[in-house]
C-alpha cells in the first residue's frame, strides 16, 4: 500500500536537500558577502537545518568581521572565485555599489550547473545578466 505525502510533507522535502535531492541544490552554497544579510542567511539555513555548517561558506573582503561563522563551522573566506567553484548555489548579498566589481571577480568559474540567487536591493536581474 503506497502512503500519501501531504502538500505540506512535498514542499518540506523539497526544500531540505538533505532530506530530497529534488532541489539539485545537494550541495554547497557560497554566500558573496558576509555583511549583516549574508551572515543572517548562513545563520538562517544553519538554524532551519537546511544544511550542514560545512556546506557552506561565506566571502567577505575582511574576514575578521566574521569569525564567529567560522566557531559554528561554517567556511569563511575572502576568495569569491575559489568559494564560487567549490559551489552549486551562489547567493549574492552584497551593497548595489559593489555588484559589478563581485560579479566580475567570479564570473569566469560560472558554469550552467550555477545557480546565482541576488538579494541585492535595487538591482534587476537583467543587469546581473548582462554582467555575468
Amino acid at each position: 500500500m503506497k502512503k500519501e505525502v501531504s502538500k505540506k510533507q512535498q514542499s518540506a522535502k523539497a526544500l531540505h536537500p538533505e532530506r530530497s535531492r529534488r532541489t539539485g541544490v545537494g550541495g554547497k552554497i557560497a554566500i558573496i558577502g558576509g555583511g549583516n544579510l549574508g551572515s543572517a542567511i548562513a545563520e538562517g539555513l544553519l538554524k532551519s537545518k537546511f544544511c550542514k555548517a560545512g556546506d557552506i561558506i561565506v566571502t567577505k573582503r575582511d574576514t575578521a568581521t566574521i569569525k564567529k561563522l567560522e566557531a559554528k563551522g561554517i567556511r569563511t573566506g575572502s576568495d569569491n572565485a575559489a568559494a564560487v567553484k567549490q559551489s552549486e548555489l551562489i547567493i549574492l548579498a552584497v551593497k548595489p555599489y559593489q555588484v559589478s566589481e563581485v560579479l566580475n571577480s567570479f564570473k569566469k568559474v560560472l558554469t550552467p550547473n550555477h545557480i546565482v540567487v541576488s538579494v541585492v536591493t535595487g538591482v534587476l536581474i537583467k543587469d546581473i545578466e548582462d554582467i555575468i
